[in-house]
């Protein structure tokens, strides 16, 4: 007779092996009345034939009705149903499902954005319009939601050209919503030139951090830089610019404003050759800055001692003005 203790680690693993294959067979949760009412919506809206007609959102629209009534928390079905009402241009369906989609799932961005566009659309003053944002701030929301509410009360507070006030929500929003780009745009909106350099400085930088394959944001926080003397850091700054903008967008050369500031940046760290470069780069490729990037060449080929050179660019800057037939194609803003 097998001694028991050898029979049990067998019969064990009997058991677990069983176990496993009856959770494998009986597969995923049957979907609900309301989660099949739902498919059968989407399913019909996606066969029928484009433009769908009035009778098919009017047959789409029933099934998820019955959907959200069956289950208020099916998310899905009540934002099929905002989009439908907007097909319809029905505002009021419209407003409905996207309360019905808050309730299901609060913390939703995009359906929290919709329904403050909603609700502002319903104040008739501007006054109206902070306080009623003010109202849902102070109702406790999730961080992005009331970061989404201080963006749009610093975007107000932009119009009333109230800049302190548009710091100061730009800056809540970004103390619940840190890297929101919205918000840190805003902080760089609310400055001025006559605000502190380092202030300045230190919001377009955290712009950046926000939208790192911005090149406007980095090309003005380099200029910044450039403005208060710090070359080098900006010299870093047009650097990435000119980096990224070859990785994100190849083959698709940067502004020639862009280019023209780089490379006097880089005349003023002493990299003449770069300069050289960079200048004859925006002669190539920015044809609305061609004549002052060549004016910006000459004088830094002649710097270099390549006159030669700086004699070739002379003549293509003469033959460019012999050209010209009408005053309006005079690049006099090129050259101011």
């Amino acid at each position: 007779m097998p001694s028991p203790w050898r029979v049990r680690p067998y019969a064990l693993a009997l058991t677990l092996c069983c176990g496993a294959l009856a959770v494998a067979a009986a597969g995923p949760p049957a979907r609900t009345l309301a989660q099949l009412l739902a498919d059968r919506a989407r399913d019909y809206g996606l066969t029928r034939s484009r433009p769908a007609t009035a009778a098919d959102r009017q047959h789409v629209r029933t099934l998820l009705l019955a959907a959200v009534r069956l289950d208020p928390q099916l998310a899905d079905a009540w934002a099929w149903l905002y989009e439908v009402a907007l097909l319809d241009a029905d505002t009021s369906a419209a407003d409905q499902a996207l309360a019905g989609l808050l309730k299901a799932a609060p913390q939703h961005e995009g359906a929290f954005e919709r329904w403050l566009e909603a609700g502002l659309r319903g104040q008739s003053t501007a006054e109206q319009r902070v306080r009623w944002l003010e109202e849902q701030a102070a109702a406790g929301r999730p961080p992005a939601l009331e970061a989404q509410i201080h963006e749009r009360l610093a975007r107000l507070a932009l119009e009333r050209l109230d800049r302190e006030a548009a710091r100061k929500h730009a800056a809540r929003a970004l103390t619940v919503q840190p890297g929101s780009p919205v918000a840190a745009a805003l902080q760089v909106e609310a400055l001025t030139d006559d605000d502190p350099l380092a202030e300045r400085v230190a919001a377009l930088l955290q712009l950046i951090s926000a939208r790192p394959l911005s090149l406007a944001g980095v090309w003005d926080a380099a200029l910044l830089l450039d403005e208060g003397g710090l070359r080098e850091a900006a010299g870093r700054l047009f650097d990435y610019g000119l980096a990224m903008q070859g990785v994100v967008h190849p083959g698709v050369e940067p502004p020639g404003g862009f280019l023209l500031d780089a490379a006097r940046n880089q005349l003023a760290r002493g990299q003449l050759e770069a300069a050289i470069a960079t200048a004859e780069r925006a002669v190539r490729t920015a044809p609305a800055e061609a004549a002052q990037a060549a004016l910006l060449e000459y004088y830094l080929l002649r710097r270099a001692g390549r006159d030669l050179e700086a004699v070739e660019v002379q003549g293509a800057l003469a033959r460019r003005f012999a050209a010209i037939r009408e005053p309006a194609e005079h690049p006099v803003g090129e050259l101011a």
